[in-house]
């Protein structure tokens, strides 16, 4: 039984058509075929989206990630997934920290801006390498306590910043290690129509997002170079065309449509 807070969370998809997987894909969906074949639209969605397949079932893993796996592998898993949510909150460190760190810069920089509009360019650069140069002769200047604060108080933040990037790589390297592996663009582009490999792409991509909602603009800047056209016009069309995209709102489109509606006044929430 789904908690609701859970099950307006979810979205649903439709069956994926045939055509969106590579030959040793389809190979192993037709061996699950002739297995279990009620496990096939699930397979089928976590072999286009890349996505984690836990399971006891073994049949239907062993189509997803090619070969058997066991108990420990099962564990293994949701022990990745329990740990996505670190890796949710040390993406949003890492992203506070370089905003931080980039609004420095840029208050600094709009106080110039503000101070120095409207004087001649070549003003405005002796300005600054006379702002500069001032800098480091305060710096000079400073007692070597002082410096060394300073040094610490740097050195602290480059510490922290490192600190949250390596996790950061670590957390998302266990999820890629735990995601189906999956042909390369190159190779799906080799063997497919040039139009469902748009498609797998659009998929992929718009399901892989930050978020969801996104315009066929957005999308089309998103999307891996898979060699083939992929113009906003084509995306767009793409999107219209498939029932497994769904246009929340005029140009927005996701992945699949919610299982649970949300009552109108949480809605606009």
């Amino acid at each position: 039984m789904l908690r609701p807070g859970y099950a307006r969370l979810l979205q649903v998809v439709a069956i994926i058509p045939d055509g969106l997987l590579s030959k040793d894909e389809s190979e192993r969906i037709e061996e699950l075929r002739r297995v279990d074949p009620d496990d096939i639209p699930s397979v089928t969605l976590a072999l286009v989206l890349q996505a984690f397949f836990l399971s006891e079932d073994s049949a239907a893993s062993a189509a997803v990630y090619g070969t058997r796996r066991g108990s420990e592998d099962l564990r293994a898993g949701r022990e990745v997934l329990m740990a996505g949510g670190d890796t949710g909150l040390l993406g949003e460190a890492f992203q506070a920290t370089v905003l931080v760190t980039g609004t420095m810069g840029a208050g600094i920089w709009t106080v110039f801006d503000r101070v120095t509009h409207g004087l001649p360019s070549w003003l405005r650069v002796v300005i600054a390498g006379i702002a500069f140069t001032g800098a480091g002769f305060l710096l000079r200047r400073m007692s070597d306590e002082r410096k060394q604060s300073t040094r610490k108080v740097i050195g602290g933040i480059g510490n922290i910043l490192a600190a949250v990037i390596g996790e950061y790589a670590v957390a998302i390297e266990r999820l890629r290690s735990a995601a189906p592996d999956v042909p390369s663009w190159d190779d799906l582009s080799g063997s497919m129509k040039p139009s469902l490999v748009l498609v797998r792409a659009c998929l992929h991509t718009l399901a892989r997002t930050r978020y969801s909602a996104r315009s066929a603009a957005e999308l089309k800047d998103l999307l891996p170079d898979i060699s083939v056209a992929q113009g906003e016009g084509k995306v767009r069309e793409v999107l219209r065309s498939y029932p497994f995209f769904t246009e929340l709102y005029p140009g927005r489109w996701q992945v699949g449509k919610a299982l649970v509606r949300m009552p109108a006044e949480n809605a606009a929430e």
